[in-house]
């Protein structure tokens, strides 16, 4: 399986589903959430979250979440 094929798949299961789990870490402690998402027609995707919450927080004080 080249990466093209992989990429589509990915895609595909992405695009065929809408609930996925979200981890985040503060002080190496784990955080899981579980949100759901949509895929755009340019397959950036979106879910959207509270502010209060702890995954939102702990995004803000980690851009490489």
């Amino acid at each position: 399986m080249d990466e093209a094929e992989i990429k589509q798949r990915a895609l595909n299961f992405l695009r065929n589903n809408s609930l996925a789990t979200l981890a985040t870490t503060e002080k190496n402690k784990p955080w899981l959430a579980n949100v759901f998402y949509v895929v755009d027609s340019t397959d950036t995707i979106y879910f959207v979250s509270k502010v209060d919450t702890r995954h939102v927080f702990e995004m803000v004080q980690n851009p490489n979440v």
